[in-house]
């Protein structure tokens, strides 16, 4: 019962359906040639007897220092500068200004929307905001009172962006100190005299954990120990249970270096989000199994979620929630009937009962209903079965007693769920592609804010009536589905989440970093 019901959706093999409109970042001469044009092919950013100008030195300071963006200057920085001391042939001066030009445009598609290697490496990334015109964006900086602060303003202004800059700083700096492995021992609890503790302790306080100036003896796992083992656990999405056991110590010898490509890729995934968000939206990390509801840049929801196991992922889209299905019913998918209802249905002939599921002779809309025993399940082939299976709504409804509609093509939503324990577990992919959501009731109340006849008492009415009921919302709700292994919500603490589909090592294979532990 507990693996149909945890097949709530059905999601395949995910293709890049939108490849055919990703941009590419790397601008054409013809653009750089219009730019130049506008300034009648003079210098932007060079003086042939001075060097460079104000405004060219300016703009070599930003590129030189791309690497605090998790970018490379040397992708946008050309290397060979004129010498002014010099007597320099008059082409290199304009040949260099036209490769800073260059470089610039490079340098503002990358840090507003992503660098194109990034994009092509991530088949899972479904739907992605419109790509910034960078010649335009360049011609009104040109044009700007303040060159700097126009500079400064490219990149992604949101909180959790400029958060993992400061944590990118500081765990570079932590990537300098030597950071041995820890040998595993025996598992540390409160009270354990170990000569382990000791490297635990020193290296809990690198990672900020632990206070710095804690005196607790060396050896000794005491109450103030246990506190940042603690913290340190939940940072990483562990079980908080204080124990330092084989989970804990693999990632505290995670390496200060590896850490720096995880968070480097996880702010190449957040230019992949509109520069607006919205008003009001609902934002699910895939990696995290966590749901967050935003109104007016306050958080104002936060609950686990279960997602798309491993062969089932969970794609990372933009969307927009229509309308919410109280007491939904539920039509298997072909996939999920073949692949896992039909082998329950072997195995206990009183299955389909069970769970309520009714079947019918095929997937017409007329089709007769059949009667599960006139059926000879045993000798059928997967390929076979072509029954229409439907499943009653009530509390044994794989989608439980709500459905939250959302529009994309790959039927992908978010439900409620019988299966309440799994919310308790750390790792939370157990689904077919869909999202189960822990508190429906609060998510509803938050989607029909401003519609006065529900509230959460009218919502759990509807929940536990006779019928079926589809409310749809008078202003579509935004949600974003994304997958963020690193996650930042000030400076001071950031969060770590393990790589469940291998994502932040296709990105790192894709930007050329080592991703090393």
């Amino acid at each position: 019962m507990a693996i149909l019901i945890a097949l709530s959706c059905f999601l395949g093999t995910v293709n890049n359906v939108y490849a055919a409109e990703r941009a590419v970042n790397a601008q054409p001469p013809s653009v750089t040639d219009a730019i130049y044009a506008d300034v009648g092919n003079g210098y932007l950013w060079w003086e042939p007897t001075n060097g460079l100008t104000p405004r060219g030195k300016l703009l070599v300071t930003v590129l030189s220092h791309v690497d605090r963006e998790g970018l490379r200057s040397s992708d946008y920085l050309p290397q060979n500068a004129p010498n002014t001391q010099k007597q320099t042939p008059l082409g290199a001066h304009k040949d260099y200004d036209r490769d800073l030009t260059a470089g610039l445009l490079r340098y503002i598609s990358d840090v507003r929307d992503g660098r194109q290697s990034a994009r092509n490496a991530d088949p899972e990334l479904i739907a992605i905001p419109r790509l910034a015109d960078a010649a335009a964006l360049l011609r009104s900086g040109l044009q700007a009172k303040d060159f700097g602060t126009w500079l400064s303003n490219l990149p992604p202004n949101t909180k959790q962006y400029q958060n993992l800059r400061s944590h990118l700083e500081r765990y570079r700096k932590l990537a300098d100190i030597a950071w041995p492995a820890l040998v595993r021992g025996n598992n540390l609890e409160l009270g354990s005299i170990d000569p382990n503790v000791a490297h635990v302790r020193a290296r809990l306080k690198l990672l900020g954990d632990l206070p710095a100036h804690d005196d607790g003896a060396d050896d000794l796992f005491d109450e103030v120990l246990l506190a940042a083992v603690v913290r340190f656990q939940t940072r990483h999405g562990l079980a908080p249970d204080g124990v330092i056991g084989p989970q804990t110590y693999a990632a505290l010898n995670v390496s200060p270096a590896a850490r720096v490509d995880q968070i480097v890729v996880n702010m190449e995934r957040l230019r992949w989000l509109p520069e607006n968000l919205g008003a009001r939206y609902v934002m699910v990390n895939i990696a995290g199994f966590e749901l967050t509801a935003i109104s007016g840049d306050i958080e104002v929801l936060r609950m686990p979620v279960i997602v798309g196991r491993d062969q089932r992922r969970t794609p990372v889209l933009n969307d927009k929630i229509v309308n919410i299905v109280f007491r939904p019913t539920w039509t298997v998918p072909v996939k999920i009937a073949r692949n896992d209802l039909l082998p329950k249905i072997k195995a206990d002939a009183s299955y389909l009962t069970t769970m309520g599921l009714r079947v019918f002779r095929s997937w017409q809309d007329a089709a007769p209903e059949v009667e599960p025993q006139t059926v000879d399940w045993q000798t059928m082939a997967s390929a076979q079965l072509n029954f229409k299976f439907r499943q009653d709504s009530g509390p044994k409804n794989a989608l439980g007693l709500m459905r939250f509609t959302l529009t994309n093509p790959l039927d992908i939503y978010l439900h409620d769920t019988p299966e309440r324990s799994l919310f308790a577990k750390p790792g939370r992919a157990f689904s077919s592609g869909c999202i189960r959501v822990s508190d429906v009731v609060a998510l509803a109340d938050f989607a029909l804010e401003g519609m006065a006849e529900w509230g959460p008492d009218a919502i759990r009415d509807a929940m536990n009536a006779d019928v079926s009921r589809v409310v749809k919302l008078p202003v579509s709700l935004l949600i974003y589905i994304v997958y963020s292994t690193v996650t930042a919500e000030d400076a001071e603490t950031v969060h770590f989440r393990e790589d469940i589909y291998g994502r932040d090592a296709d990105l790192m294979r894709a930007l050329a970093l080592t991703g090393k532990r």
